[in-house]
């Protein structure tokens, strides 16, 4: 009786620690899993959209008319366009001169726009106004992401004949028989250098003698300061 008691203590004792070695295997396997697991990825911000540019009001595509018969002061040709849309104006204390200018039934702002190229004037909407002012230069920096580099290629193809022949009682030697020929092909492509003299051709002007720039060809920047005329060119 005792033996049977001792045997199936055994038996229990051996069902207890293999019951614990499984708990602990999958304790174990547990912690492996969430140790070897990725963490989470870092919360990425969206950017914010870039400000939309100011839209024209219902006002300034109204069309308007003019026909100026005489020399006006432009301040006052200004004044009238507003009269006639409601819209209104900013002008510039600087503004002065005067034209003779004649528009039928055209939209406000194409008006405005051409008065402003007659008068190296330009001018920006400001919410529900229009500021006019003289087109004097200001800095614009241009992001240009092309590379610093410079490639020239050429090429040479030569061509020569020599038949030898014996002077066989023609007159002729050998010498004339022989003919070389060589054409060179050379191209140069440099991205920067042709820019560069675009903009002294576009900067080049008498009346704005302000106008500058400045090339960065490894940041791939290019800070212009010139008129707007200039730098829509």
């Amino acid at each position: 009786m005792a033996l049977a008691n001792w045997f199936w203590l055994l038996i229990l004792n051996i069902a207890l620690v293999a019951c614990q070695d499984t708990r602990e295997d999958r304790s174990l396997r547990h912690l492996t899993v969430d140790e070897l697991a990725a963490p989470p990825p870092p919360s990425i911000k969206p950017k914010a959209p870039p400000s939309p540019a100011p839209q024209p009001t219902l006002a300034m595509q109204k069309r308007v008319s003019l026909a100026l018969t005489e020399a006006l002061p432009i301040a006052q040709v200004f004044w009238e366009l507003g009269r006639q849309t409601g819209v209104s104006l900013q002008l510039d204390p600087k503004i002065e001169g005067k034209l003779v200018f004649s528009a039928q039934n055209r939209p406000l702002l194409e008006v405005i726009d051409h008065l402003c190229a007659l008068n190296d004037l330009r001018y920006r909407i400001i919410g529900p106004a229009i500021r006019i002012e003289a087109d004097t230069p200001y800095a614009h920096n241009y992001n240009i992401q092309f590379l610093n580099s410079a490639r020239s290629t050429q090429n040479q193809i030569s061509i020569a004949t020599d038949v030898f022949a014996t002077n066989g009682g023609g007159g002729k030697t050998t010498a004339d028989n022989g003919s070389n020929s060589t054409v060179n092909a050379t191209s140069t492509n440099d991205f920067w250098a042709e820019l560069e003299n675009n903009l002294k051709i576009i900067l080049s002007n008498d009346k704005e003698q302000d106008s500058n720039y400045a090339l960065h060809r490894q940041g791939g920047l290019i800070a212009v300061f010139a008129t707007q005329r200039q730098h829509k060119l």
